[in-house]
């Protein structure tokens, strides 16, 4: 198994157009060897998308800003767990950035052949960054470099990165330690002795969890208000998105155009080419009549 880790490791760090030859090369050798099972699970290793390649390179190369994406994430989802709405509101210009240096990182790490990176790349990597600082096991898939496909946001919801990783997380050489909770208990409830005591004690029970149901929805509302400045960032980005493909069909169309006219004047053009050569072969026809006709002509004598 630490040799599938090993070459695995390996393989998503090469550039993307090299990886499909290095993988099939790894396992004709491990098969000559007698390796035949750990040479089927290489070959069997998928060729990450360009997104999901661009993102291994960040989570190889940005280490330290991959740290800060698992330390904002534990921050936020804490903030969640508790529904500490300033806490919410205090992280979420610190996540905006955040997500933004990744994702110029990314088109800084990202550049194959020299190549510039897409914005529907870059889209992959910021999507894949904000399900990182949202769940647990989406930022161990983005530390470990071993993507496939990147990954979508879902809130504070599990991400499922099953199907966007080569090998499980668990066997990733970048794996993160894991840390450990710490959980409070609770003081036992007291049991007073008098009955007037157990009604008061009911009483401020109750108009304490009537206080605490408001203070939740108070810091409830305040999360939603993050979440609907993350929805408009997103449709903001959507916008400029679908500008940016309207100009290109535009281009295309006008591409298109041109083809068109270019197709239009190469026929026109071939027709005069064929009419000029036409015309040349009756004329050395003609020529060649006349000289048979007038011998000394072509012996220079006019006699």
């Amino acid at each position: 198994m630490a040799d599938l880790i090993e070459i695995a490791n390996h393989l998503y760090g090469l550039p993307l157009g090299e990886f499909v030859a290095a993988r099939n090369t790894h396992a004709s050798h491990l098969r000559t060897d007698g390796e035949k099972e750990l040479s089927t699970r290489v070959r069997g290793l998928r060729k990450p998308s360009v997104g999901a390649w661009t993102i291994n390179q960040l989570a190889r190369t940005q280490t330290s800003l991959i740290d800060e994406v698992d330390a904002l994430g534990e921050q936020l989802r804490s903030a969640q767990e508790t529904s500490d709405g300033a806490a919410l509101r205090a992280l979420a210009a610190e996540r905006r950035a955040l997500v933004s240096r990744c994702v110029k990182a990314a088109g800084a790490a990202g550049t194959d052949g020299g190549r510039s990176v897409s914005t529907s790349t870059l889209s992959e990597v910021e999507d894949t960054v904000r399900a990182a600082l949202a769940d647990s096991s989406a930022a161990d898939a983005l530390r470990s470099g071993l993507l496939v496909s990147g990954l979508s946001p879902t809130g504070f919801e599990p991400v499922d990165v099953t199907d966007a990783l080569a090998i499980a997380v668990a066997d990733s050489p970048h794996r993160r330690p894991t840390r450990k909770r710490t959980s409070v208990g609770r003081p036992p409830a007291p049991t007073p002795d008098k009955a007037a005591a157990a009604a008061r004690e009911a009483e401020d029970a109750a108009r304490k969890e009537i206080e605490e149901a408001s203070r939740q929805a108070s810091e409830a509302a305040d999360a939603a208000a993050v979440a609907h400045d993350s929805l408009a960032d997103a449709e903001a980005e959507s916008r400029l998105l679908e500008s940016t493909l309207a100009d290109l069909r535009s281009q295309i169309e006008d591409t298109v155009h041109d083809l068109r006219s270019a197709g239009t004047r190469i026929t026109a053009l071939r027709k005069e080419v064929d009419t000029a050569d036409r015309d040349l072969r009756r004329a050395k026809a003609a020529k060649e009549r006349a000289e048979r006709r007038t011998p000394w002509l072509r012996n220079g004598d006019g006699q």
